[in-house]
């Protein structure tokens, strides 16, 4: 039974109980579900309405219900679950063994065939395995049969290769041959041969020996004859075309600025084709250089007979003038000049001079002047050396002072020949630049030495010719005295 002593330590005070409360308990180890209801009513009546009921007497039901329940869901699934294998069991066969034969397939038994399945979707999965697996085959069958015949056309195109090779082979060691002979046939060659197409006027092949036309690193391939050749372009095309009008080979003679030197050729241009040129040309220089060397060699001898005729023919003075002005011109000197030493050789004077136009004399300012104001010079000279000074600056640092005396007279360069007869140094013969520097040649160096011997020679018999007149003249005298006596 409910015990008031329940209520009381759920509610301190039933008076303030004023609306349904439910609670629970436990009885007996049963639990006991309360519900408290307050009542009053107009005549004064304050009751609490108590209601006690077991919890057993309408969960039994509930509860066995519950297990029931349970009971059949459990055997649902049991028998779900042997039903969802099977029938696994019973889709997955077909696949399993779709696998398989894909695997089968793949280690090459391209013929293995898969039976057919009962489930409708299944069996058009495996007929069309199976068709496919049948078109393996057959394309296996016709690989192979392709195969073994490209093998055999690649081994019989093999041959043929081979054969092609070996053919090739041979025709280019023929070609290299051949190759090689005309390469040495033109390295041996010393003419400089170049193809020109005329119409394009452009150079098609590079000449040999293409160093004595330009520097190795040039590229004149596809250049034009003017790009070439320059201002001279004009010249070769009216050759060429010449050439090509007249389908015979022309033949001439030209000059290329090289460097800084001429370069002289003689060149064939032959028809080629109907539009192009062969050029063949041969170095001339040699031949030119000795032609202007024979020239300027009967020059040379010309002016030395001219001047050995002008000592016999004319008094010294006017030989030796005409000496000077002739090397002057000759050498493209702005003077030259004869030094005489005193006869104890420590005085010299420049006795005879000849000028450019627009040249100052200098023999006014160099009359007996003492040797020593210029001891380097004269102690190169009297010992017999030539003085070759193509830039004043040049001039041997130990003589500084001699150096800016002869930068005084303005002189850019000079060259001093010694003049000696019978061992003994009589002076000096020198050209100067004066406008500009200057080297003289060997050639014009050699030439100033012969002169200066003509000179010395003519000067020797002169002063000869001076002591035979005294002589005469005093054995004259000394004749007519004696005959008065």
């Amino acid at each position: 039974m409910l015990h008031p002593y329940n209520l009381t330590e759920r509610f301190e005070d039933f008076s303030r109980i004023d609306q349904t409360q439910q609670l629970h308990f436990k009885l007996e180890g049963k639990r006991q579900l309360v519900q408290v209801t307050p009542f009053k009513d107009e005549w004064g009546l304050d009751w609490l309405i108590v209601v006690v009921v077991p919890e057993s007497d309408f969960m039994e039901q509930i509860y066995a219900s519950t297990r029931t329940t349970i009971l059949l869901c459990l055997g649902a699934l049991g028998m779900a679950i042997a039903l969802g294998i099977a029938t696994a069991r019973w889709i997955s066969l077909p696949i399993r063994r779709l696998s398989q034969a894909s695997k089968a397939i793949a280690d090459g038994e391209l013929n293995r065939k898969v039976p057919v399945a009962n489930i409708e979707e299944l069996g058009i999965l495996v007929q069309s395995f199976n068709q496919m697996s049948a078109q393996l085959w057959r394309s296996h069958q016709q690989l192979e049969n392709y195969s073994q015949s490209l093998e055999e056309q690649v081994s019989i195109r093999t041959q043929e290769l081979q054969q092609e090779i070996e053919e090739r082979q041979l025709l280019e060691q023929k070609l290299h041959t051949s190759e090689a002979q005309i390469r040495a046939f033109f390295e041996a060659m010393t003419d400089i041969v170049l193809l020109v197409d005329a119409e394009s006027q452009t150079i098609k092949a590079a000449p040999t020996h293409p160093e004595r036309l330009y520097p190795p690193d040039t590229d004149i391939l596809n250049q034009t004859i003017d790009q070439f050749l320059g201002e001279q372009g004009e010249i070769f095309q009216s050759q060429i075309q010449k050439a090509l009008d007249t389908q015979q080979i022309v033949n001439f003679e030209y000059s290329l600025t090289i460097g800084t030197e001429p370069v002289w050729f003689a060149a064939s241009i032959a028809p080629a084709s109907e539009n192009s040129v062969a050029w063949v040309a041969r170095d001339l220089s040699e031949r030119k250089q000795a032609e202007e060397s024979l020239k300027r060699r009967a020059i040379i001898d010309s002016l030395l007979s001219e001047i050995s005729r002008a000592f016999i023919d004319q008094n010294v003075d006017a030989a030796i003038n005409l000496t000077l002005q002739v090397i002057g011109e000759f050498t493209h000197s702005d003077r030259s000049y004869l030094i005489a030493y005193s006869e104890d050789q420590q005085y010299m004077t420049i006795t005879h001079e000849w000028c450019a136009a627009d040249i100052a004399a200098s023999t006014h300012h160099q009359q007996r002047v003492a040797i020593k104001a210029y001891p380097w010079l004269h102690e190169q000279l009297r010992s017999g050396k030539i003085v070759h000074i193509p830039q004043i600056t040049d001039f041997p640092t130990a003589t500084a002072t001699e150096r800016a005396k002869l930068k005084y007279q303005s002189l850019q360069s000079m060259v001093n020949v010694p003049t000696i007869h019978s061992g003994k140094i009589l002076g000096a013969i020198g050209l100067n630049a004066v406008r500009s520097p200057k080297t003289w040649s060997p050639e014009e160096i050699n030439l100033l030495k012969l002169v200066g011997e003509i000179i010395a020679i003519g000067l020797a018999r002169h002063q000869a010719e001076v002591a035979q007149q005294q002589a005469t003249a005093a054995a004259m005298a000394a004749n007519q005295a004696k005959s008065k006596f």
